[in-house]
């Protein structure tokens, strides 16, 4: 049977019994149809571990390499509808095996974008640091100063919670207070990322200044640190992605950086920072930000101790020159 007969039922399946959208299901179908026309394999009864071994595979994925117009993402659609198409084929008993799990295709190279560059770090700091006062201003200078400090994904950081606008207890500093706790001197922000991942991240004191800075004049006891504000009065409503590039454009507007960014940027610029230094630790990097090495993460998120200096002596915000003015404004107070 030739493919391009049960395409119109491919599609079908795609939309009644996997639930897809309609942009979805069109890229689901140029990307098989590609795949058939690179490959010359049309038949059902081509559709075998024989003739779509890994020779096949590479010399697929290269033909998608070489468009340099195609996103990684866009790459990854192509190996996810030639993997769909499988399973179909076999749920609909066109072919008896199910090999989908069986496709390897090469991974795209992993390359750290650059993030701000120094100067830009130094206009946004300063607009940031200008713009205190009002909630607003108080809430974005928190926020970004966070994301800049730590590498924390933008969920990660709206998924933080705090007790009576307070991150810290200093009453009871050995108890937990919110998404927040103190060892050793370090407060961290204990983080649940991809995957329910837990890991636990120490923060820069010059952070711990906004954030308590801007939740001392909240007036909103909302149990989350970061929330929307509307008509100048504070919204328990919980801040979104989209919400969050929307501010960051603003931002980046009015303190005169002209490149298109966004909340991820904070990431780059902070794996970059550390990956340049000379005495970079690729395991704390792991732990700092919640990403591969299954078994080192494991390891290193219960081993405060290891990178607890990250609070100290290798902060991110050492770097770039301030006014004397926002130099007293971040010289720690008492929580």
């Amino acid at each position: 049977m030739n493919i391009n007969n049960l395409i119109p039922k491919y599609i079908s399946y795609l939309d009644s019994e996997k639930g897809f959208t309609k942009n979805t299901i069109r890229r689901y179908e140029y990307s098989l149809l590609k795949f058939i026309n690179d490959t010359n394999i049309n038949m059902v009864k081509q559709f075998n571990t024989i003739l779509i071994n890994q020779e096949i595979l590479h010399i697929f994925w290269e033909s998608l390499n070489n468009n340099k117009q195609l996103s990684i993402s866009a790459r990854r659609n192509y190996i996810a509808a030639v993997k769909s198409f499988i399973k179909f084929l076999s749920i609909k008993e066109y072919i008896e095996l199910d090999f989908s799990d069986s496709i390897v295709f090469p991974k795209p190279e992993k390359i750290f974008k650059d993030g701000f560059t120094k100067n830009e770090q130094i206009l946004l700091r300063e607009y940031l640091f200008n713009n205190l006062g009002k909630e607003k201003g108080n809430r974005n200078a928190a926020l970004f100063f966070l994301l800049l400090g730590t590498a924390l994904r933008i969920n990660e950081a709206l998924n933080l919670k705090c007790q009576d606008n307070k991150i810290f207890n200093p009453d009871n500093p050995f108890k937990p207070h919110g998404s927040f706790e103190l060892f050793e001197g370090v407060i961290y922000a204990h983080i649940f990322g991809k995957g329910h991942k837990e890991r636990k991240v120490p923060l820069d004191p010059i952070i711990i200044k906004y954030i308590s800075y801007y939740l001392k004049y909240r007036e909103n006891k909302c149990g989350l640190v970061f929330t929307s504000i509307k008509n100048n009065r504070s919204s328990s409503n919980k801040l979104t992605n989209k919400g969050c590039n929307d501010i960051l454009r603003s931002v980046l507007y009015n303190a005169g950086i002209q490149r298109k960014l966004t909340t991820h940027t904070f990431r780059h610029t902070w794996a970059v920072n550390q990956l340049h230094r000379s005495n970079a630790n690729s395991k704390q990097v792991i732990s700092m930000m919640g990403i591969t090495e299954q078994t080192l993460e494991i390891y290193f998120k219960r081993d405060r101790n290891l990178i607890k200096d990250f609070a100290k002596d290798k902060s991110i915000f050492k770097d770039i020159p301030i006014s004397k003015k926002q130099q007293q404004f971040e010289t720690i107070l008492s929580f």
